[in-house]
């Protein structure tokens, strides 16, 4: 089995958990260590019992906990030259940084992983591809808009996990400065309620999970992008799907695939039903 659970997410901070077997790693650092830690006491882990730490860019808000953690934690940590360089420039050294290449797999413990370069204005970002037991999860945290290649990853996956970060009209109206909305609204900046119905409309095949995250508090609602799912409820790839929406504050629970919810994901996908979703799972 595969799972993932968000520790929290959003503009203050993202972090997560991945499972495959019996390998746990870190997916981002922007929780700082000490909630990042309890996060993992509460599921009986500590920083010692992950096989590694995968940090999809540089900016605070996704390794705003990273400078205390490369002291305590004793394994590898996983990102791209540019994102590595970026953030020895913030003050952050370690010899425990490991290069990963976009689409180039690796193997680590349980887990097979391919890193895919995402569009977004840091310096390498990636999103992840993971698998474990033929089942896999793909998630993409930060990205201004879908490029061919974040599609081709991002629509064969078991479980989507996908930015929702904003809503056109709550863009507009709220405080944030005008520069701001600009670069939320680039090809580099954030991936927006709309821009998920381009990604589900394109799956290759049922997914069992769909899990939101980082949802503006300025500029989304998590009401708005649970609506904004309502007019792909037709899709049959989407019949069996489980969906979450990740928060700032609150850990999502273990989202586990199984062969039980991949079977079923399949079978609904071949003949299609109306049903009811509750968003807040």
């Amino acid at each position: 089995m595969i799972g993932i659970s968000f520790f929290g997410s959003g503009s203050d901070g993202n972090s997560a958990l991945i499972e495959g077997g019996k390998t746990r790693v870190l997916l981002d650092a922007g929780l700082s260590c000490k909630s990042i830690e309890e996060n993992l006491s509460k599921r009986n882990l500590t920083l010692e019992s992950l096989s590694g730490i995968f940090i999809t860019h540089e900016h605070s808000d996704h390794i705003k906990g990273l400078k205390r953690l490369v002291r305590r934690f004793p394994g590898k940590i996983y990102a791209t030259e540019g994102t590595i360089k970026a953030i020895r420039k913030k003050g952050i050294e370690s010899a425990a940084f490991e290069i990963v290449k976009s689409r180039k797999e690796f193997q680590l413990d349980a887990l097979r992983v391919w890193p895919f370069s995402v569009p977004h204005d840091a310096a390498e970002p990636i999103g992840f591809r993971v698998e474990s037991n033929g089942f896999s999860i793909s998630i993409a945290t930060d990205l201004g808009h879908i490029s061919p290649l974040a599609r081709d990853f991002l629509t064969d996956c078991d479980f989507l996990c996908i930015e929702s970060n904003y809503d056109e009209k709550m863009l507009a109206m709220c405080s944030y400065p005008s520069w701001l909305k600009s670069r939320i609204r680039s090809p580099f900046g954030h991936l927006s309620n709309l821009g998920v119905r381009e990604v589900i409309n394109r799956l290759k095949r049922p997914i069992t999970h769909l899990l939101l995250v980082h949802i503006s508090k300025e500029s989304n609602s998590h009401l708005i992008a649970g609506r904004n799912l309502i007019p792909l409820m037709d899709n049959p790839q989407l019949q069996g799907a489980k969906i979450t929406l990740a928060t700032q504050d609150q850990p999502t629970p273990l989202l586990q695939i199984h062969p039980r919810l991949v079977n079923k994901a399949c079978m609904l996908a071949k003949k299609p039903i109306q049903r009811l979703f509750n968003f807040y799972d």
